[in-house]
């Protein structure tokens, strides 16, 4: 493709950006997991976990502000900006009320825009996979967002049915909690493989 010729350092970004969120998952969630098991055992060595705590979360963040070099001929420009915006106004919606400032009504709103923003990035690699004529990768990231799906909507059925079947409800949780976890190893591992089929896009033959 010719913008894969032509372009190289914007291919490069994008690929670096995908590299980037799924360092900052990894990092995180290793991270996490130590904390938790030092912190039954030994508590001061849930410290060390802390750095990867902090810095898995800013490299989750800066990895698609790399993405935004993708060319608009991929038509997922779009969706890399989308996710950018929504994911700036969902930092915005954690750290305003640490200073006092109240949404209202507008509250729970706020609360789904980290979800509107991954459900954006994950069309952006659909699209960018598409693009480059990996359909395997595209019919991942469809997988992986209709799973999505479901278990957020199986959560708030969950809990409006919580007070009237308890046991059944917590099973159900339970359930949900472990597919939720499916999900986010699907999801980085597409992120790895993704960035890995850009990167040997660049040069085409």
């Amino acid at each position: 493709m010719e913008w894969m010729a032509n372009q190289p350092v914007a291919l490069s970004n994008t690929a670096l950006g995908l590299s980037l969120v799924y360092y900052g998952i990894v990092l995180f969630l290793f991270s996490l997991i130590l904390g938790m098991l030092a912190g039954f055992f030994l508590p001061v060595v849930a410290l060390l976990a802390l750095p990867g705590i902090l810095i898995g979360p800013i490299l989750m963040f800066v990895g698609p502000l790399f993405c935004l070099t993708v060319p608009a001929q991929t038509n997922a420009k779009g969706l890399i900006i989308a996710t950018v915006v929504l994911q700036l106004a969902n930092y915005v919606a954690i750290f305003l009320p640490m200073f006092g400032f109240d949404f209202g009504e507008f509250q729970p709103f706020m609360q789904t825009l980290n979800l509107l923003s991954n459900i954006c990035f994950l069309l952006f690699m659909r699209k960018l996979a598409m693009f480059i004529g990996r359909d395997d990768l595209a019919a991942r990231a469809s997988r992986i967002l209709i799973g999505g799906i479901v278990v957020f909507v199986g959560i708030i059925a969950t809990a409006i049915f919580t007070m009237t079947m308890l046991d059944a409800s917590m099973i159900m949780l339970a359930l949900l909690g472990i597919g939720a976890i499916v999900l986010f190893v699907m999801y980085a591992n597409l992120l790895n493989a993704l960035s890995k089929a850009l990167k040997n896009a660049k040069t085409p033959s």
